[in-house]
């Protein structure tokens, strides 16, 4: 897995100074590119970007797949679904998550537009990064996954092993390039 860059911003910069800038110059020279902030300032944001894999799988039926790895560094593939509104773990991956008790009932049901609702099981899936970017111990809803890759066979020899719902799209403010074929990260 190739990482593209790495982007530390000062929070107090307006996008159209930056583009100014960009412009300008014909480069990103000026704009602190560092593997981190300086002296611990908290005013800075990094941003990582990141390729994406798109696959079509019928005629204008496009999906974004994310290359990632576990702790063991076993190379994990997800789907990026921006109209999922949680993540997704595929509970046959049994040692990379465990299950969660939860009393909220909304939790155990996930929808589907082909499908109606579907029972699941919340689970926390212990570890899985994404270039420099690390998530632990996020929440999930574990699904049977073999239905999906059983598509996706056909199309990719990744197996998946979820899907990137908007639970983690919003809290890490992702960014697709469809054009370039990147998803951006920014890190808080």
């Amino acid at each position: 897995m190739q990482e593209l860059f790495y982007l530390h911003i000062p929070c107090f910069l307006k996008p159209d100074y930056l583009q100014k800038q960009t412009r300008r110059n014909g480069s990103t020279n000026n704009l602190n590119l560092k593997k981190n902030p300086p002296n611990g300032e908290s005013n800075f944001l990094t941003m990582i970007e990141l390729p994406l894999q798109i696959i079509e799988l019928e005629k204008d039926n496009y999906h974004l797949l994310l290359q990632g790895e576990f702790q063991d560094k076993t190379p994990s593939c997800w789907i990026i679904d921006t109209g999922a509104s949680k993540s997704v773990f595929d509970r046959n991956l049994e040692s990379y998550y465990e299950v969660l008790d939860s009393d909220n009932e909304d939790d155990y049901h996930s929808a589907g537009i082909n499908q109606g609702m579907m029972d699941t099981t919340v689970g926390k899936m212990f570890f899985v990064k994404f270039g420099q970017l690390e998530i632990n111990n996020q929440k999930v809803a574990l699904i049977d996954l073999n239905h999906v890759n059983e598509i996706y066979e056909k199309y990719s020899s990744c197996l998946i092993s979820g899907l990137l719902g908007g639970d983690i799209l919003m809290q890490y403010k992702c960014c697709i390039d469809y054009e370039r074929k990147t998803i951006r990260f920014h890190i808080p």
